[in-house]
């Protein structure tokens, strides 16, 4: 199924139920539903056998598993340890703007320094007396990525979210007064138009957790206050979460744009029914890289309720491309050294890996292209910085090791800053990962890795059509692409499309969104 056909079945659910009467405690639940939908079209695509048309039945425990009695000792002493980390929030000034990181965004480095390269440069732009607050949840994974550029603070969630579960545990007769409104009817229209169950017992369990999620926001908000929020990535349950807090105190949320959105992503696009009020859990605003993002994102929602005015799109553009556009920052001896030997080479290529369960796809057409051009081509295997671990690492190297493939790097070219790489490649391979327009901007051209023409093919048809990207279906394709296109962009020459880096666009944005209670546009 293409991602167009799956949009589609979206489009059609909210076009023949009233998506937004499937509440819990007041909470309009699509989001979340249409996140789970997006799950399950992922996993059908990796394993067309998996069983998602079961209809399993949500468990309803008659008898709270605990006592406020058994807990409280417990409880007592989260709830003290959450105080005391809160105590030094409210020392801090009147917060103008807050930076919620994950470590995921700290991906490249800048002297030796960790940098959110969605956040950080925002960041930098902000007006140096307006208060700026930087933080992230406190996990080990976060405190091996240091030091960082723009420095924050760690927010430990552990203390909140045990007492909130340790409360739960106590109020399962309470819980259960509160049933998902309309569920039931939304899981038929569902299983119409897709073959899926949606799982109640699970989308039960997130809530429960956004819930705790909230607690755990709306006692730290409380104290920041901050103007505005600024995010990466709003479809998960934390940043949910944080969003809804954010709107019950009045802080307006901007998701800053990280990737893929385009006319065919299921979280971005197609949003026919939004409420005169909007979603709780979808940002006030989205920041994007350009008005080619903006029309991409507003032309697919239909024109009545409050499809044109909630979670807007703002052109403020990417501003980690306008800084590396200009200039390099920060390499190591030992990246400058191993950039200078792929001088060697006559053609560099990059290719920018994505989700494991696609990586069959790739490589089959990617082995026999390396095979093809062992003697000319130098292929830099870069994996996403959510994709990246052992298995991942694994599959890769056994796939190429098993043909004798020694023409390829990894390590360098997954820890070093994206744009270094891209300034010395000649060509780049993907499959459908946004960093094809990063490579356009810096003028490198792009192979789309889409044979049965299901995801990049979609995702990127124009720019196809249009002969800016090339369709790659076999591995001829890519041999006779990486000699026909090369050279034909120069490597030093900004170009614009679809990622605006004009610095005044996002000074625009900022000034109003910092300086207005509301922003209007």
């Amino acid at each position: 199924m293409s991602v167009e056909q799956e949009l589609q079945k979206i489009v059609a659910i909210e076009q023949s139920f009233d998506v937004n009467s499937v509440t819990y405690q007041g909470l309009k639940v699509w989001p979340l539903v249409r996140l789970s939908l997006v799950y399950c079209f992922r996993q059908l695509n990796a394993n067309p056998n998996v069983i998602l048309n079961q209809r399993r039945p949500c468990k309803r425990p008659s008898e709270p598993e605990l006592t406020f009695q058994k807990i409280q000792p417990e409880y007592n002493k989260q709830s003290q340890a959450w105080r005391e980390s809160l105590a030094p929030f409210s020392l801090l000034d009147n917060t103008g703007a807050l930076f919620f990181s994950r470590r995921e965004n700290h991906s490249e480095k800048i002297e030796g320094k960790f940098v959110d390269r969605c956040l950080d440069p925002i960041l930098e732009r902000c007006d140096p007396q307006l208060n700026i607050l930087k933080i992230e949840l406190d996990f080990p994974q976060g405190r091996r990525k240091q030091p960082r550029y723009e420095p924050g603070v760690f927010v430990n969630p552990y203390p909140c979210l045990v007492k909130e579960h340790l409360m739960r545990r106590c109020l399962v007769n309470v819980l259960e007064t509160y049933p998902i409104q309309n569920f039931t009817e939304l899981q038929f229209i569902v299983h119409k138009h897709t073959g899926f169950w949606i799982d109640e017992q699970r989308l039960l369990e997130q809530i429960y957790l956004l819930q705790s999620y909230e607690t755990f926001f709306t006692d730290l908000l409380s104290i920041i206050r901050p103007r505005v929020v600024f995010l990466v990535c709003y479809y998960y349950i934390v940043a949910m979460a944080l969003v809804k807090t954010c709107r019950e105190l009045d802080i307006e949320t901007i998701e800053v744009q990280h990737g893929i959105q385009g006319r065919y992503h299921k979280m971005y696009s197609a949003w026919t029914r939004i409420p005169s009020s909007g979603y709780e859990l979808l940002p006030d605003y989205f920041w994007v890289w350009s008005e080619q993002c903006q029309r991409d994102m507003m032309e697919t929602r239909p024109q009545f309720g409050g499809n044109q005015t909630h979670h807007l799109p703002l052109v403020g553009g990417n501003l980690w491309l306008a800084k590396w556009s200009k200039e390099d920052f920060g390499l190591s001896e030992a990246e400058k050294e191993f950039l200078n030997q792929l001088r060697q080479y006559q053609k560099v290529i990059l290719v920018s890996l994505q989700i494991f369960d696609r990586f069959p796809e790739l490589l089959d057409l990617l082995v026999p292209a390396m095979q093809g051009a062992a003697g000319s081509c130098f292929w830099l295997i870069r994996f996403h910085p959510l994709h990246q671990g052992e298995r991942e690492v694994k599959r890769i190297l056994s796939a190429l090791q098993a043909h004798n493939l020694t023409n390829f790097e990894i390590e360098f070219s997954t820890k070093m800053p994206l744009y270094s790489l891209l300034k010395c490649c000649d060509y780049h391979i993907t499959q459908s990962s946004t960093v094809c327009h990063e490579a356009y901007a810096l003028g490198v051209k792009t192979g789309i890795i889409d044979p049965l023409k299901k995801f990049g093919y979609f995702y990127y048809r124009e720019q196809i059509d249009k002969g800016d990207f090339d369709l790659i279906t076999q591995p001829e394709n890519i041999i006779s692409a990486i000699k026909s296109n090369t050279g034909n962009f120069s490597a030093n020459t900004y170009r614009e499309g679809y990622i605006d880096i004009k610095t005044e666009l996002a000074e625009r944005v900022l000034s109003q969104v910092l300086e207005q209670p509301k922003v209007s546009f």
